[in-house]
């Protein structure tokens, strides 16, 4: 991995030892919860900077939208409930794959913390920092699901330290320009039928789907990017904010461990072929570029309406290619194919006193993924947010904010078929995954 400074690595660790890590399926490994204000609004408002100075990570150009030194700390936790129902699991040759049907809550509860600084540097220039985990999933299978040669335990973490800067070009205008530095760690594992590959190759002796073995692959990387942002006073009560977030590319590196049978075939399978043995491995792993427009507009003294529009552009993840350093071990690919989508959400807040601000919001997110491509390690669907939240200023210089959003998700087939040649030691795999998600947040903001 890629050296970098100290005191970064010691943040990396510290975030991550926090749990940076969430399962988020709705638009697919996207965290978008960095803002204990905005989930009241369903994210309505962010880049138009209608919230508070989390929303310099939805769009740098908010800088412009407070004064002097400022410090921002919260966290979310997402209470997640997803189960898989099973209609039918099979080999590639037909046989019943035998095991438990699932059932469990295969995504743990997560907590996703974000740290926020902001600094003047002149009458017309601001600085800033943002550190959160944008990206990020988690699932957990019990051992001896149906589905486990397609996946068991599965995790993407991410640390992404951005340091911004915004100017006031005229009186009506901001323009900003972030740097993204981004750690990316992966972990990926799921069992192998050695029974069923020894079977294939007449191997006296071999029983499918009951000698297993287990595959664990990991790795980590260092990527940058970058992220531009505009803001724009339309008149003395409509404020605009437009942000372009760009691709990170990652190229995680790692190591491949295999875990062989204990009744011999894959051990024999490996003096054949000189595979299943542990070795380097490398993936590449972009994460994708986002665009966002924002809207503010106050509707008399106490309301203010808000709005957002969102898109991912997630169509250049047309496939996971796992690369081994032995040669003897072919590719893993799994065949993506996901599809830009759109984020929407319509807002409001309402000012009930000077030391006191409550918000509503309500979202529609659209799922990246057809129905047949979906995978037991990331069952990602469209969703629907509804969100309630209250701020409250308990000092002059110092504001807690707090909120709760409700998160109802689409039906999620898994319709997966070994007539797929990325799914043919894996097996059949019919059935679909129930989901609904609470999340709670809670942030202090304080100013120096």
């Amino acid at each position: 991995m890629i050296k970098v400074w100290r005191p970064v690595r010691g943040l990396s660790v510290l975030l991550l030892m926090l749990g940076a890590v969430a399962p988020l399926w709705a638009g697919g490994y996207m965290i978008r919860e960095h803002s204990t204000a905005a989930l009241g609004s369903a994210f309505a408002g962010v880049h138009a900077g209608a919230h508070d100075l989390a929303d310099i990570f939805f769009n740098p150009a908010n800088l412009m939208r407070s004064k002097g030194r400022q410090a921002w700390l919260g966290a979310d936790v997402l209470a997640f409930h997803s189960t898989f129902r099973l209609q039918s699991a099979t080999n590639a040759a037909g046989g019943v794959i035998g095991g438990n049907p699932g059932g469990n809550n295969i995504a743990p509860l997560s907590v996703i913390p974000s740290l926020y600084a902001a600094w003047d540097a002149g009458s017309d220039l601001r600085l800033g920092l943002a550190v959160n985990a944008p990206w990020g999933l988690r699932s957990e299978q019990n051992a001896g699901w149906v589905g486990r040669y397609h996946a068991l335990d599965s995790e993407l973490k991410t640390l992404n330290i951005t340091p911004m800067a915004a100017r006031r070009v005229g009186d009506s205008t901001v323009l900003a320009l972030g740097l993204q530095f981004q750690q990316a760690e992966a972990t990926l594992e799921n069992d192998v039928d050695f029974g069923l590959l020894a079977a294939q190759a007449k191997v006296p002796g071999a029983r499918p789907s009951l000698q297993d073995g287990h595959a664990r692959i990991s790795g980590d990387d260092w990527g940058n990017g970058f992220v531009l942002g505009l803001a724009h006073e339309a008149g003395p009560r409509t404020r605009l904010g437009l942000s372009y977030r760009s691709q990170v590319r990652h190229t995680l590196r790692g190591r491949g461990e295999f875990t062989l049978d204990a009744a011999g075939m894959g051990a024999t399978l490996a003096a054949a072929t000189g595979a299943f043995r542990n070795t380097g491995v490398r993936a590449d792993l972009n994460t994708p570029a986002v665009f966002g427009f924002g809207l503010s507009h106050q509707a008399g003294d106490r309301w203010t309406l808000l709005f957002d529009a969102v898109k991912t552009y997630w169509s250049g993840f047309e496939e996971l290619r796992i690369r081994f350093d032995n040669p003897a071990q072919p590719d893993v690919v799994t065949r993506e194919e996901w599809r830009d989508t759109w984020f929407w959400s319509l807002g409001g807040s309402y000012r009930a006193s000077d030391r006191w601000t409550w918000r509503v919001g309500f979202a529609r997110d659209e799922g990246p993924v057809e129905d047949h491509r979906r995978i037991p390690r990331l069952p990602t669907a469209g969703c629907r947010f509804v969100g309630l939240g209250a701020s409250c200023r308990v000092a002059a210089d110092t504001t807690i904010d707090g909120g709760v959003t409700f998160v109802s998700y689409d039906d999620s087939p898994i319709r997966l078929s070994a007539a797929d040649p990325t799914n043919r030691a894996a097996g059949n795999l019919v059935g679909s995954f129930d989901t609904r998600l609470t999340i709670y947040g809670l942030s202090v903001q304080h100013s120096f």
